[in-house]
């Protein structure tokens, strides 16, 4: 048994070990000018895993050992690259949308083939996951994909909001969905902006009645203060729309008055003995009444 906890305790330092090669020179990239400018950085990480692999299947069972380093270091790159990429759009944004939109797909691409296909023997086996839960954990890519999408209508992405809410938890997926959507701010009217908003808190909402995103996946920095968010925040109404606003609600207000005092009428000319008993005092009886009429 000691051996064995020995031995799950050696996995995990090499995974760190593999990790720490790949994230401040390639990881802790994703988002920035450069991942925007084409370079490879998902690319030359899963090459890197690869090499790595390929030394450790020589040296470790992998029938046992292997598939929890697989685990390991998926989990590991998973949340390198999310928190790398809201860092850096944070700070920097993304000047060129269309590219990072085919990055995005091009790494969700890589990272697919390298887990689910390429070490597909090993799903479900010794502690890795099964290739239905790889891809849960990576469609998250494709949710900021789909947020980011020139045409992306908030009718029509509900499921996104709740799956980014899942990933992050509620305050921090609710924040990163507006960040997400800042980051095409552009692109999105003034009153679609509002659409959004209203969508956000609405599915922040059904997320805490539904207690989705209770465990977050992954973390990310705080994104509460990103500036990308302050740019979708709806307008302020003028003064003029104030007026025109409370000129509306005198008007419902009289029309519901006029509703209302229409059917007091009618019911004033269908009973007006039972109406007529509402002005007796406190001391008089009702049916006294009725019968001196």
């Amino acid at each position: 048994r000691e051996f064995s906890e020995l031995s799950l305790h050696a996995a995990n330092y090499v995974c760190e070990r593999i990790y720490l090669d790949i994230h401040d020179d390639v990881l802790a990239l994703v988002g920035s000018s450069q991942w925007e400018q084409g370079d490879m950085i998902v690319g030359i990480a899963v090459a890197t895993l690869e090499d790595y692999f390929q030394d450790i299947k020589t040296w470790v069972p992998y029938d046992y050992f292997f598939p929890k380093i697989l685990k390991k270091c998926m989990d590991l790159l998973m949340q390198a690259y999310l928190n790398a990429f809201f860092t850096n759009t944070m700070e920097l944004g993304l000047p060129n949308l269309d590219r990072a939109l085919d990055i995005l797909q091009s790494d969700w691409e890589l990272l697919w083939n390298f887990f689910c296909m390429t070490n597909k023997k090993y799903h479900g086996r010794a502690g890795f996951y099964k290739k239905e839960y790889i891809c849960d954990r990576l469609q998250i890519i494709q949710v900021v994909i789909s947020l980011l999408k020139p045409d992306a209508e908030p009718n029509h992405i509900h499921y996104e909001l709740l799956s980014i809410i899942k990933v992050f938890g509620v305050d921090t997926g609710a924040a990163a969905m507006l960040h997400i959507l800042g980051l095409k701010r552009r692109r999105i009217s003034s009153s679609r902006a509002q659409e959004w908003h209203e969508l956000v808190a609405l599915a922040e909402e059904h997320a805490e009645m539904q207690c989705v995103g209770c465990e977050p996946w992954y973390q990310i920095p705080d994104i509460r203060h990103s500036r990308f968010i302050k740019r979708m925040r709806p307008k302020r109404k003028s003064s003029n729309d104030m007026v025109d606003t409370s000129k509306t609600k005198k008007l419902v207000r009289r029309a519901l008055l006029n509703r209302i005092v229409t059917s007091s009428r009618k019911m004033l000319r269908k009973d007006r003995k039972l109406i007529a008993t509402w002005k007796l005092n406190d001391n008089d009886e009702p049916w006294k009444n009725q019968t001196q009429e």
